[in-house]
């Protein structure tokens, strides 16, 4: 014979029921996110890209693992170190530019500069590319220009590409140079 429920324990059939889906949904959610920041942390080191996010409004920076070993700063166990550690590594000579880049992004324009760091762990300086944009922050005074968010963006290390620049920048140099020294040559041999 089918049990007679009464209205509070079909209630309370009905709760755990929504508990549980709720409570099922949520671990699936989980499961994906995790999947999808393997995949992505995955495709990041893959391509040598370092990651990076700041809390414009504690100025606390997290980078990825990648980030740290571009910069050949040990890792910390939650990712996190102040902003300031990323500019004291910065060159001297591209702060004020980087500094600038940055004064422009808290205003909605793109963040792409490149610089040169220095290495923590070598010395060696390295030219990195960044790409960058501020994320607004919850509430309406919040966002670019108005407050606190987050600033978040990739990095690239981008020396080969520079010593290949400079190296072709020397050989066109050369080349005009002994262009010139040839038709001076002819210049005066026809003199």
């Amino acid at each position: 014979m089918p049990r007679n429920w009464s209205d509070d324990e079909a209630q309370l059939v009905r709760e755990v029921a929504e508990r549980t889906w709720s409570s099922s949904e949520r671990a699936r959610a989980v499961r994906a996110l995790q999947q999808s920041e393997e995949r992505l942390r995955l495709a990041t080191e893959g391509v040598g890209l370092g990651t990076w996010e700041t809390d414009l409004a504690s100025g606390t920076t997290r980078w990825s693992q990648s980030q740290f070993r571009m910069f050949g700063v040990p890792a910390t166990p939650d990712g996190r170190l102040p902003f300031e550690t990323l500019r004291a590594l910065v060159h001297p000579d591209d702060r004020p530019r980087l500094n600038a880049e940055f004064e422009r992004a808290l205003g909605g324009a793109p963040y792409r500069p490149e610089f040169r760091v220095r290495r923590t762990d070598d010395g060696t300086e390295r030219w990195v590319a960044a790409f960058g944009r501020v994320v607004p922050g919850p509430g309406p005074e919040s966002g670019p220009g108005r407050g606190a968010g987050r600033f978040v963006g990739i990095t690239v290390d981008v020396t080969e590409r520079k010593r290949l620049e400079a190296e072709r920048e020397s050989l066109l140099e050369s080349e005009r140079a002994a262009r010139g020294a040839a038709e001076a040559a002819t210049r005066a041999k026809d003199d």
